[in-house]
């Protein structure tokens, strides 16, 4: 059974953190990934995206750019009222096949 599995906890001593694991990146991706963002999701955040999901009920909302779909929620939590404000971070991810197939190509 999985609770009967020996637990493995990652550390990344460089930045000190639990469960992150460190993988060489060619710079090309890197690269291409980012111009991605900057056509992408930039934009949106430029044009206050994480302000206006907090004006939504469930704060999350789709992205249609020339580089993909893309579905971006807010952090902390949607079901939860009082978890709301629980976190700074939003989630975006490929809304697609074909954003995610983009994707697979740049990694």
């Amino acid at each position: 059974a999985l609770r009967d599995a020996p637990r493995v906890l990652h550390l990344d001593r460089r930045i000190a953190a639990p469960n992150v694991v460190r993988l060489p990146m060619p710079a090309a991706a890197l690269d291409a990934a980012r111009a991605a963002f900057d056509g992408a999701i930039r934009p949106h955040l430029e044009r206050n995206l994480i302000e206006d999901l907090e004006a939504q009920p469930v704060p999350c909302s789709q992205l249609r750019s020339a580089y993909g779909n893309f579905f971006v929620m807010r952090g902390g939590s949607s079901t939860d009222e009082s978890k709301r404000h629980s976190s700074d971070l939003a989630w975006i991810s490929v809304d697609d096949m074909p954003t995610w197939e983009a994707f697979r190509k740049i990694f």
